[in-house]
């Protein structure tokens, strides 16, 4: 039987122990119990399989999003991969960095994973980048939208070479809003009072790199906007009051916002509504959860945000088959490109045809993936996803009374921005 890397690395320690102490004999008795536990897991014909999300905290719900989209790729491989059974291993990040590096680093070494799914956090992700570097686990993140994923990887592509980025970049979807904006500007059906507009994100790296490239994507000029306030709140911050109220003090026409907590998203929506704020209102990720409209009702209709529909048969039969299984509505853009992600990475795994990180780094390069979502293909230059038609990109809707209506681009739109009675 081959030893697993995993297995190597603790006989090496176990011996290492022994030479270096000769009477720790607590600790090697531990590790010995380790080696066999692993080795049992080889004998039996394992292949344990990671899913990274914020499973418990406070954000636990899009966790359980993960978990069962999770669950149906599983199930569609029968749980089997490379002759193995399929052994999940539910990496708890709790939102956190710190609890994400401990959380992976502890699926390796306990567990064994081979390769790794899911994210979530741009903060996260970041982090977990060095402990997927040491122990050479290939990970296919979906969720975290940073660009300092990419900027890591390109400045040291051997070490950082395992990791491969989903979520399109925060410049990627400022562009998006700004050209979604300027259309409804130029159809002449909405006229903006002034050129005023606000930002209001969390303090996170999703939240800076993103206010970041609102601003970017400003600054030649070509949309017209001046951006007159730029606030960042604590993450999970609720009482968005005075950020509110500076935004109407200052008169913005447009405001800008995205969290990754679901409490201040919902809090915002309510919150501008009750102060009265007349602007258009951009929440980027209120339909993260499904239930955003019971949590809001009416104050989020005229809201834009970018948004998945389940809009091919394939995907609308996924949607059915997931209502049936767990009894709840799934968001497309977390539950839909979760299942796809998991099912590209068994599926690369597969045509790898081992558990070898650079053979499993080499067949996601080399695989154009369709999934009921998107078709995915990852850049060898910057191991992000490609970005554009036919590839990965997020529409952006509006909604209304609980529906969404894509609204850009002019090729997919389902009808035309409706402007809410008290924007002016």
């Amino acid at each position: 039987m081959r030893l697993s890397r995993e297995i190597k690395v603790l006989v090496a320690l176990l011996a290492v122990s022994i030479i270096l102490s000769g009477v720790n004999l607590y600790y090697a008795i531990n590790l010995m119990n380790k080696v066999t536990q692993l080795s049992m897991g080889e004998q039996v014909g394992t292949i344990a399989i990671g899913v990274m999300a914020p499973f418990t905290g406070h954000e636990a719900r899009v966790g359980q999003q993960y978990h069962d989209a999770a669950i149906l790729a599983f199930e569609d491989f029968n749980y089997t991969l490379l002759g193995k059974k399929i052994k999940p291993v539910w990496v708890d990040t709790r939102s956190l960095p710190e609890e994400g590096v401990r959380a992976f680093e502890s699926a390796v070494l306990r567990d064994g994973i081979v390769a790794c799914a899911g994210g979530w956090h741009s903060t996260v992700a970041v982090a977990v980048m060095d402990t997927a570097a040491k122990y050479k686990i290939p990970v296919l993140n979906i969720g975290a939208g940073t660009e300092l994923q990419v900027e890591k990887y390109q400045s040291d592509p051997e070490k950082y070479k395992y990791w491969f980025k989903t979520w399109p970049s925060p410049p990627g979807l400022a562009y998006g809003y700004f050209e979604a904006v300027k259309s409804i500007i130029d159809k002449g059906i909405w006229t903006p009072r002034n050129n005023k507009m606000g930002i209001i994100v969390e303090e996170t790296e999703w939240g800076r790199s993103y206010a970041d490239a609102m601003e970017s994507a400003n600054e030649n000029g070509e949309y017209g906007w001046d951006i007159v306030t730029r606030e960042t709140v604590k993450k999970g911050e609720t009482d968005l009051y005075p950020y509110i109220n500076k935004l109407i003090e200052n008169d913005v026409c447009l405001v800008f916002s995205t969290f990754s907590s679901e409490e201040p998203r919902i809090s915002l929506v309510k919150q501008a509504r009750e102060l009265g704020l007349n602007a258009l209102c951009i929440q980027d990720g209120l339909g993260w959860v499904t239930e955003w409209y019971d949590l809001t009702g009416e104050a989020s209709n005229g809201w834009l945000d970018m948004a998945l529909k389940w809009a091919t048969p394939e995907a609308k039969a996924f949607r059915d088959k997931f209502v049936a299984r767990f009894g709840y509505e799934p968001s497309p853009i977390v539950v839909g490109q979760v299942y796809d992600n998991v099912k590209m990475l068994l599926t690369c795994i597969e045509k790898a045809g081992s558990t070898d990180p650079d053979a499993i780094i080499e067949a996601i390069l080399s695989t154009e993936y369709k999934g009921i979502m998107h078709t995915y293909k990852y850049d060898p230059q910057t191991h992000a996803a490609v970005v554009g038609e036919g590839y990965v990109m997020f529409p952006v809707v509006e909604y209304w009374n609980g529906e969404s209506v894509i609204i850009w681009p002019e090729n997919i739109a389902e009808g035309e921005y409706t402007p809410p009675p008290w924007l002016g």
